[in-house]
């Protein structure tokens, strides 16, 4: 079930516009999101920071407690979706309320996928979809995993179709990098990348790779596990639709001061004029055109 927590209290501090700061997309897996001190942390980071949109991975939280929180708050709207075990599931999505004004629905799916429609003027739609995908892989989750992996694609190609521009995001706890190494030595890929296979060929974007050089000495990575016997992965990530890389500004990792969590956070901002005022699409060669133009998280 999906629980959408907002009022109809207008957020009435002259100082915020969609075209104030670039809208600032942040993707965390928080690791819980029970204690009240953290959900407040969360909030203060968005005002600090300047982040319109915060995606939740592993909130943990039942599907009751979810339904109270930020319920009474005057500047975000808060969706979550909960598949009723909160000690290992659950995702959310936190939204200012200059961009919440744009939400048409929110659907959710097994506490492990959520997405939002927005509605924009000059017809522009766009869909933002939170993942936070299984950590374990065996033969008896495989029916689940590989049955989100066809979710999440059906998702995209319904998207495309009614003309959605697209981003999907959160943990995926895959890497990118080992599902290319898996194809340069092998020729093939474990079933557990097969998200990333369809993520590739529904022309989606991973937007760190499209911004930022990544390299063994740079990897990026997301998750940074306190055991020294694991190692360190990208497996959190930001995907868009090839129409959204024109608006893309910059994308990048993140870490916030106010709370804590093993997994580094990752940022998109996006120019707000083609989105969020209705302009013409460019239409240019895409390649690794992200340049750092305006202030960084």
């Amino acid at each position: 079930m999906m629980n959408n927590n907002n009022n109809n209290t207008n957020n009435n501090n002259k100082n915020n516009s969609t075209t104030t700061y670039p809208c600032r997309i942040v993707i965390q897996n928080i690791q819980g999101l029970n204690d009240v001190t953290k959900q407040q942390q969360l909030l203060d980071t968005m005002k600090i920071d300047h982040i319109d949109i915060m995606g939740l991975s592993e909130t943990k939280l039942s599907q009751q407690r979810s339904k109270h929180i930020y319920t009474k708050n005057q500047h975000y709207d808060a969706y979550f979706n909960n598949d009723g075990d909160q000690h290992s599931t659950g995702v959310g999505i936190i939204v200012s309320k200059q961009y919440s004004k744009y939400i048409h629905r929110a659907i959710g799916y097994k506490g492990r996928v959520l997405y939002i429609d927005l509605f924009m003027k000059g017809r522009i739609k766009l869909r933002i979809v939170q993942v936070y995908l299984h950590a374990n892989f065996n033969n008896n989750n495989k029916k689940e995993i590989l049955d989100l992996h066809a979710y999440i694609e059906n998702l995209i190609l319904k998207s495309y179709k009614d003309n959605y521009r697209v981003i999907i995001m959160g943990d995926f706890n895959v890497d990118p990098k080992c599902y290319e190494q898996s194809l340069r030595t092998n020729g093939s890929f474990h079933w557990k990348f097969n998200i990333i296979n369809k993520l590739y060929a529904q022309n989606m974007f991973d937007t760190v790779d499209l911004c930022q050089d990544i390299t063994p000495q740079t990897p990026f990575d997301t998750y940074i596990p306190n055991q020294q016997n694991q190692t360190s992965s990208r497996i959190d990530q930001i995907w868009i639709s090839e129409d959204l890389v024109t608006d893309t500004i910059t994308s990048s990792n993140y870490v916030s001061d106010l709370y804590s969590s093993d997994h580094r956070a990752v940022y998109i901002s996006f120019f707000t004029d083609n989105i969020f005022s209705r302009k013409g699409v460019a239409t240019i060669p895409i390649s690794k055109i992200c340049t750092l133009i305006l202030s960084q998280i």
